[in-house]
């Protein structure tokens, strides 16, 4: 039986199975975490080593469709699409298939070279594509190019055709980083170019005209990677701030990569002078080196790209010596390097691009190695049958809640063996359920895990018990949502967990209803279903609870459909299936809900395939097996 996650809206999921954006497809990011979930396997948390690590690699190269193997630049755009700048064409990747753009003479309006040395999206949504003649701007309405390169008798042309960096300012103006012609400003009203040179005589200029990098910090000012070091440019005065660091370097060696990290350090990726960083906050510089005899050192001393993902991870692309992720709180680099003898270990060590995609998926663009890709929770996990298990590794069944916390650690839960929680350093710690300790966990059959806006994590268990995690004391205080007393004692699995905007807890049990709990004193709210209340809510068995955009709460139930919570009239309006209206929801039995940019939302049915509703008219569109799932129930929505 095949099962699925299904991702919607722009975002196009770099494996789906849809062609094009908007299609709805499954998404394979998801379809690994469910297959952890659903199939009898067992995932074994190993401890990794800090220098090189053994986490797997998704392969995209020429094998695949790509014009080439060797990838200087990556971008995501508007609708989803990845772009590939390579050394032998544009190439756009759909999660299917791979379209490749070249130069075509008979063709004004193709792309001007197959060269490709930057890609930029800019505030517009458009896509600026860099090469060896000229920086050309795409159309994705023609599907053309509109090309600007450099004319002799036009001064106000593009100063030199050779792009090597393209960036845009807090004020929207386009800037062309070239190599040998300095920086340019684009007007894209006039569509003319304003000239930055480099002036032995003026220390305003800017400090060379071979541009490799360009970056716009959160204040707005703009940082200039040239061949000969670091520079700002001054948007008041017009004119360029030469910098450097008390070693010198960063006047004296190529810089390649700027970033500015979360917590507003910059970081430089220099030729030969390895990783330098900049905290503005401190006035400090550092340096990472690379240093034979320290295996957690940086791997080489040339760094091309840099990348901070949505959890924090810092990660760097090394010339010839592969990716590095560090790790600040222990000050050390774990190495990720092209093997032979390893199927999916990273591709090609000549690391020039780095993308996260909006599912999270980790892009790595490699010289002469095409595309390695890292999804979501494949690092420092690994996947096993149960005819592996050895007994010396810590393994893991019926995989039922994933959290990753505000801290980078990993949780797990299980329907059989409790919960493990995984550092990013890799320690694991396993808890499970001990009937001589009240503080141990409630159960070892573990259904939500929920880290709320104190960063306290909460455990939904069977038995309709909640557990609180106590990091100093590192056990449980566990909370009863049905006391003894009660109609439903300790019923029904706690199957999410969710604080809304205005800081209230709601508990979804399967078979025990809904349940606000007061943090401050333990005490629980019940709301059952009751066949004598019209409004009440219309099944206990809860799995899913949702606040949308407009912080109205909806709650998924398994046999009642979907029920609408009214907070002042603490009324619940309920959506139900009439088999008599065609604009009703498809079945009763919901497993998920989502609400995408637009404000529909999606539902995910146990049997009656994928439903759009629309707040508006409320009405229910249907989607099946007829329109292309490859089943009718669906387990969750990204």
């Amino acid at each position: 039986m095949d099962y699925c996650f299904f991702e919607r809206d722009r975002s196009l999921a770099p494996f789906g199975s849809g062609p094009c954006p908007g299609f709805y497809r499954c998404s394979a990011t998801a379809l690994f975490a469910f297959v952890l979930i659903t199939v009898s396997s067992f995932i074994a948390l190993e401890p990794v080593n800090a220098a090189q690590s053994s986490i797997e690699f998704v392969h995209l190269s020429t094998d695949d469709g790509m014009s080439s193997n060797s990838v200087t630049s990556i971008v995501q755009d508007q609708k989803g699409f990845i772009w590939l700048g390579t050394q032998d064409g544009l190439n756009r990747y759909d999660g299917y298939e791979v379209k490749v753009y070249r130069p075509d003479p008979a063709n004004p309006h193709s792309i001007s070279n197959n060269s490709i040395w930057a890609l930029f999206v800019d505030s517009r949504g458009d896509l600026w594509i860099g090469t060896y003649v000229g920086i050309n701007r795409y159309s994705a309405r023609t599907d053309t190019f509109e090309t600007f390169q450099q004319l002799p008798d036009d001064p106000a042309s593009l100063s030199h055709n050779n792009v090597s960096a393209i960036g845009e300012d807090a004020e929207g103006n386009l800037w062309v980083g070239t190599k040998g012609g300095g920086l340019n400003q684009f007007d894209r009203q006039s569509k003319q170019f304003v000239h930055h040179r480099h002036d032995p005589q003026d220390e305003s200029s800017i400090n060379d005209d071979l541009v490799n990098a360009l970056y716009r910090d959160r204040t707005g000012r703009l940082w200039v990677g040239t061949n000969r070091g670091l520079c700002m440019y001054n948007q008041r005065s017009k004119k360029f701030v030469r910098l450097t660091d008390p070693a010198g370097d960063l006047s004296n060696t190529a810089i390649f990569s700027i970033l500015e990290d979360h917590l507003g350090v910059m970081w430089f990726g220099t030729r030969d002078c390895g990783l330098i960083t900049y905290d503005r906050r401190t006035d400090r510089f550092s340096q990472f080196l690379h240093d034979p005899a320290q295996i957690n050192s940086l791997s080489g001393n040339t760094v091309r790209a840099i990348f901070e993902d949505r959890d924090h991870h810092l990660w760097i692309g090394v010339n010839s010596a592969g990716l590095n992720q560090f790790d600040r709180k222990k000050n050390r680099f774990t190495h990720y390097r092209h093997d032979p003898s390893l199927k999916k270990s990273l591709r090609g060590d000549r690391v020039y691009a780095i993308l996260e995609d909006r599912s999270g998926v980790l892009w790595i663009g490699s010289y002469n190695g095409g595309i390695s890709r890292l999804e979501p929770f494949n690092f420092n996990l690994t996947l096993h049958r149960s005819e592996t298990i050895d007994g010396q590794k810590q393994y893991y069944t019926d995989i039922k809640a994933f959290l990753v916390d505000s801290r980078g650690a990993l949780w797990v839960g299980s329907e059989i063996n409790g919960l493990i929680a995984t550092s990013l350093d890799n320690e694991a710690r396993h808890y499970t359920h001990d009937p001589t300790d009240p503080t141990s966990l409630s159960s070892n059959e573990v259904f939500s895990i929920y880290e709320d806006s104190s960063k306290t994590i909460w455990i939904g268990s069977q038995d309709g018990w909640l557990n609180r995690y106590n990091p100093n004391r590192d056990n449980f205080t566990r909370f009863a949502s049905q006391p003894p007393e009660t109609p439903h004692p300790h019923h029904g699995k706690v199957r999410d967990i969710l604080e809304d905007s205005q800081g209230v807890m709601w508990i979804g049990v399967d078979g025990g209803g809904l349940h606000t709990f007061d943090r401050q004193t333990g005490a629980f709210v019940h709301f059952h279903h009751d066949t004598s209340q019209p409004h009440g809510i219309s099944n206990d068995r809860i799995f899913s609870i949702y606040e949308d955009q407009d912080n109205q709460l909806w709650i998924a139930t398994f046999g009642g459909g979907l029920n609408r919570y009214d907070r002042q009239t603490k009324r619940f309006t309920h959506y139900r299936h009439d088999a008599k209206n065609l604009d009703s929801i498809s079945y009763d039995y919901i497993l998920c809900i989502y609400q995408d940019r637009d404000g529909f939302f999606w539902l995910g049915t146990d049997g009656g395939g994928l439903n759009r509703f629309d707040p508006a008219s409320k009405a229910f569109k249907h989607y099946g097996k007829q329109q292309g799932l490859p089943n009718n129930t669906i387990y969750g929505i990204l």
